[in-house]
C-alpha cells in the first residue's frame, strides 16, 4: 500500500517546478532563482496534503511522504558502503520501500530503463546482505555510558561523538569493536 500510494504521488510536483533548459528539454529539479524546490519536495507536500484530506492514518501518510521525498534514489555502483549509508539514513524498512518504488517506477517507464533495472537488482542484494551490519547508533559496540566512563560530560557532545563513530563504522565495519571505538572517542574528547 505504501509503495503504491507513493507511486501515485511521486511525480505530482513536476508541473509546479518544470523549467526549460538551453537544451530545450524540461527539467524538474530546483533551479536557482526559478524554482525553490525540486519536484520530489513539491510532490511530498502535495501527497501529505492529499492523504491528510483523505484521512489516511498518520503513520502511513508519513511513510508515503518519506518515500516520495526520497524517490530519486540512485543505486550508484551498488557497493556495500552505499548500501550501509542508505540503511543509516532511512532505516531498513524505508530503504526497501525506496528500492521497491524505484523498481516499479523503472518498470513503468518501459524498455529504455533496462540498464537501470539491471543495476538495481544487484544493489538490492547488497542492501539485503548489509542490513545486518552496523548502521544505527544502537548497533555500535559502545554507548553513551561508555563515553561518560572515559571522561565525557553528559550532553550533546556524546550524541555528536556517537554519530561521528557511526559514520566511521558505516564506512569501515571492522572498526565496530569496543576497543577501537573507545580509542577514537578518546581522540575526539576535548579537554
Amino acid at each position: 500500500m505504501r509503495v503504491r500510494l507513493a507511486a501515485l504521488f511521486h511525480d505530482l510536483g513536476k508541473p509546479h517546478v518544470a523549467w526549460r533548459g538551453t537544451d530545450e528539454r524540461l527539467h524538474y529539479y530546483a533551479k536557482p532563482g526559478y524554482a525553490t524546490h525540486s519536484h520530489e519536495q513539491v510532490s511530498a507536500q502535495l501527497a501529505d496534503a492529499a492523504l491528510d484530506r483523505l484521512r489516511y492514518p498518520t503513520d502511513l501518510r508519513q511513510r508515503v511522504v518519506r518515500i516520495v521525498r526520497a524517490h530519486m534514489l540512485d543505486p550508484g555502483r551498488a557497493d556495500e558502503v552505499r548500501a550501509r549509508r542508505l540503511l543509516q539514513r532511512y532505516g531498513v524498512g524505508l530503504t526497501f520501500d525506496l528500492l521497491d518504488h524505484k523498481r516499479a517506477d523503472l518498470l513503468g517507464k518501459g524498455v529504455a530503463n533496462d540498464k537501470e533495472l539491471e543495476r538495481l537488482h544487484p544493489f538490492r542484494k547488497v542492501v539485503e546482505h548489509e542490513k545486518t551490519s552496523a548502521h544505527r547508533l544502537r548497533d555500535l559496540a559502545i554507548g553513551g555510558d561508555d563515553l561518560i566512563a572515559i571522561g565525557y560530560t553528559p550532553g550533546p557532545a556524546i550524541g555528536r561523538t556517537l554519530r561521528v563513530l557511526l559514520d566511521e563504522v558505516v564506512k569501515v565495519p571492522e572498526l565496530n569493536t569496543r576497543e577501537q571505538l573507545l580509542a577514537r572517542a578518546k581522540e575526539q574528547l576535548t579537554p
